[in-house]
């Protein structure tokens, strides 16, 4: 029976203590409400903006390798690092598109310095942007590393080219572009690269030669020729008998003659005396020529009737 009570005591304490606190708490359990109830409004539009933003960088993902597959991919992995800033997917096309910039502004400095320059000077903003948004360390290393080389390109910046050099591969010491890193560092420090580079600063390379014929950088003088109705003076094929192209086909033409043709040509002499005794004096019977000087015509004469 003790027992008995002293759990029935126990209950009515614990009854009192709890309608005790249920007093208490009454006024604010509006509040705790709505506490509650934003505490799980939180906790579902975090997990859909994940799943959206799962959704969206993979759809980024999509692209990039659709962008890998061209034979250029620079457009569109520009496209990518402006719809997807921010996500992994942008970072790592800012980079790739870093990288082939700065071979193409590289290879350039041979043939246009110029424009070389201008393209190095926005990979260099492109490394750095990717420094300052990324965490990712293998990133990190290849933007250090591609901002060095950007660098040492321009020629102007070897001292701070060579600093990241060093940097990079005393902070990532494992890293595979530790040992380049080291290597390029060392060698900026040597008096022929010196040199070198400030050769290379008075280079300028040649001019590009003219596709038009002619001589190169001079336009043909036909093109001067104003296009207004009888300004353009083009060949004309009557100029051809000026040049005597056209004397062949007219001795051919001349040739052709038959020979009673030519011989009737020749012996065909107007005459000034009228009547049938000129015609007698001139041809006499027998179809002979009583001239001299002229032999008798091969050809035989026709038949009389």
């Amino acid at each position: 029976m003790k027992t008995e009570r002293r759990h029935e005591l126990q209950t009515n304490v614990l009854a009192d203590s709890l309608a005790r606190w249920g007093e208490k708490a009454r006024p604010y359990s509006r509040a705790a409400l709505a506490g509650l109830i934003a505490i799980v409004a939180v906790l579902f539009a975090w997990s859909y903006y994940s799943a959206q933003a799962s959704r969206h960088e993979a759809n980024g993902w999509n692209e990039y390798f659709e962008a890998m597959n061209e034979r250029d991919p620079r457009e569109r992995l520009g496209q990518i690092v402006e719809r997807y800033p921010g996500t992994s997917v942008g970072q790592i096309s800012r980079v790739v598109l870093a990288d082939i910039e700065l071979d193409d502004g590289t290879n350039r400095l041979f043939s246009d310095k110029a424009a070389a320059k201008d393209e190095l000077r926005r990979v260099i903003d492109a490394y750095q942007a990717v420094l300052f948004e990324s965490d990712e360390p293998s990133l990190r290393q290849r933007a250090m590393y591609g901002l060095a080389r950007a660098r040492e390109g321009l020629g102007q910046e070897l001292t701070k080219a060579r600093e990241e050099y060093q940097s990079l591969a005393e902070r990532w010491p494992d890293s595979p572009y530790a040992a380049p890193a080291l290597e390029r560092a060392k060698d900026l420090e040597r008096a022929e690269t010196k040199q070198f580079y400030d050769w290379f600063a008075k280079y300028e390379p040649p001019r590009p030669m003219s596709n038009e014929p002619g001589t190169p950088g001079a336009r043909p003088d036909f093109l001067k020729d104003s296009l207004e109705p009888g300004g353009l003076k083009l060949p004309s094929i009557l100029d051809e008998s000026k040049s005597g192209t056209s004397a062949a086909p007219a001795a051919e033409t001349a040739a052709d003659e038959s020979p009673a043709e030519g011989a009737a040509a020749t012996d065909a002499k107007p005459t000034e005396q009228g009547g049938e005794e000129a015609k007698e004096a001139t041809t006499p019977p027998g179809g002979a020529s009583e001239n001299p000087a002229k032999p008798p015509s091969e050809s035989p004469a026709p038949p009389t009737k």
